[in-house]
Parts: structure tokens; sequence; C-alpha cells
């Protein structure tokens, strides 16, 4: 059975399609011969009790620089559609939560993938806490000043479907090396603490320490802790 589904997320221009989730699940949702329509969070309305959004009929394809058509923008009602996929990125800030209380309007006689009930009461920086056993040390908070930092630092890399990065070692270390022939003493050790990400909600602690001889920056090392997500193995070929 053919289903009518409109997909809530960032603007589709922006993504990286080789990474994207959502991508993925579009293309397999056309595979399977179901409408799709797109639309972005701020084309939600409310009137009347009815939620309304400004959609476009979407086509999607796996191929860079060319991955989507979209037809002309029309006003319809989110109630008409089988599904609605929630798939906007943080941050998960007042204007994502109020897309959450507006979508169940019409949940669950339309389907909205993820229960935006549960997407809001459970938000992720939030509920990881309930597992401190495999945690590590972790703060939450918005004040820098318990961060201990010394600088306050975001990255932003749209050319690389990256809108905003919340831990960037290399960049850390261009500013670690940049900091030493700047401010660090001619010789010796010089420690700086980044914090980065606090902004998109996903805040980071980086540490970098830049050391110096006769002068000049020998090493820039960047650290901080980490948790294992996932592991793999990388095959080299043997020379020929």
């Amino acid at each position: 059975m053919s289903l009518k589904i409109a997909v809530q997320m960032d603007p589709i221009q922006r993504i990286n399609i080789k990474g994207d989730s959502t991508f993925a699940l579009l293309l397999e949702a056309q595979k399977r011969d179901h409408q799709l329509a797109y639309y972005t969070p701020d084309r939600l309305a409310l009137l009347n009790g009815h939620l309304f959004a400004n959609v476009e009929a979407l086509s999607v394809r796996d191929q860079v620089g060319n991955y989507f058509t979209l037809g002309e923008p029309k006003r319809v009602e989110l109630a008409g559609f089988d599904v609605v996929l929630l798939r906007q990125d943080p941050p998960f800030d007042l204007a994502y939560v109020t897309t959450t209380h507006l979508l169940e309007r019409i949940h669950p006689k339309t389907l909205v993938v993820n229960d935006p009930a549960h997407v809001r009461n459970a938000p992720e920086k939030i509920m990881v806490t309930e597992f401190p056993d495999l945690m590590p040390k972790t703060l939450i908070t918005r004040d820098p000043a318990g961060l201990e930092v010394d600088f306050r630092v975001r990255m932003f890399a749209p050319a690389a479907g990256i809108g905003e990065d919340p831990a960037t070692g290399g960049a850390a270390a261009a500013l670690g090396g940049w900091l030493g022939l700047r401010e660090a003493p001619a010789d010796g050790i010089t420690r700086y603490v980044l914090a980065q990400g606090l902004e998109i909600g996903r805040p980071s602690r980086l540490e970098v320490e830049v050391e110096k001889q006769a002068g000049r920056v020998a090493a820039v090392r960047v650290g901080g802790s980490a948790v294992l997500v996932s592991e793999g193995t990388i095959e080299v070929p043997a020379a020929a």
C-alpha cells in the first residue's frame, strides 16, 4: 500500500547525502512507491485547531549535487498524511519543543515518527544521565564559568554539510598553534581548555597543549574525554 509521507527536516539543500540518515529513509520510502512531501519547521501553522504546512512534493536520487527535485509549494493540512517524519536536527530549543506540541495535534491518527511527546520528554543530552555507569564524568551547564575554560569556540563547515560542529580537534589544534605563536612563553608547555558546542546543545570540552622550543611551536596536542560509540577494522592492501 502506498503511503503519503511528509518529512519535517532542515533545508534539504544543506544535507550531505553521503552520511545523512534522513536521506536514506527518503530513498527507501520512494523505492517502496510511497508519496513524499517536504517542509521545514518554520512552515508549520495551527489555525482553529487544524495543523497546516506549506509542503512541496519531493523526489530524491542518490546523485551528489543533483539529489532532489521539489514541486510547487502548497498549503495542506498535515492530518491528510499517513505519516509525518520528525527529522529536524538540534538545537533542541523552544522552537523545536513547540513543533512537538503542534505535531501532537495530529498524532496518532497521523503517525508521527518519532512520537513528538517522547522526543520532547526524553532529550538525548539529559536522558543519558539516567545511565551513570555507562558514562564518563559529565557536566551539563550553560554557564561558561562552570566549565572552567579559557576560550569558548564555534566551528562551521557548511560546504562539508556540517552546519555547526560540536567538537573539532583539527580546528582546536590550529587555534593552539596560533595561540602558541602569539601568547605562549618562548619555551615550555602551555595548556588551554576550549568549550565548544554550547550553542547547539552539544557541549564539549577540548584540552589543548602547546609545546614550544627555542621560541618555535614544536608540537600541539589535543585531547579530552571520549565514549566509544562504534569500532571497526580498516584493511590496507599489501604493496604490490
